[in-house]
């Protein structure tokens, strides 16, 4: 499920885990942790033409994606379609609704 370094836990793969804690006198504390998949993103086709789009799909994550953008700033966005402005490449990041990102390349001809 993941790993512990001092006081961190790190989820290695999604799902739910029981922790226990034992401190110095020997009080014993005991919660449930929810490990959320990570985010990923792809957008298809990764090479599209000025005027073209490309359909960018998120997986993972928690809850909605609230974001869509492209660095540099070559083409425009309505909900998850990228419509490409001018030549170059971008790179799409997606943000959710926790702050977590992923980016995805795009080559415009």
């Amino acid at each position: 499920m993941g790993s512990w370094a001092a006081d961190v836990f790190t989820g290695s793969i999604a799902g739910t885990t029981t922790v226990t804690s034992t401190d110095l006198y020997g009080n014993i504390a005991t919660t449930t942790i929810t490990v959320l998949p990570v985010i990923s993103l792809t957008c298809t086709p990764g090479t599209i033409a000025v005027g073209n789009i490309s359909t960018c799909t998120a997986t993972g994550g928690s809850g909605t994606y609230v974001t869509y953008v492209d660095s540099p700033d070559r083409g425009t966005f309505a909900a998850n379609i990228f419509t490409a402005v001018t030549s170059g490449v971008t790179t799409i990041t997606v943000t959710d609704t926790l702050g977590n990102t992923a980016t995805a390349p795009i080559t415009i001809n």
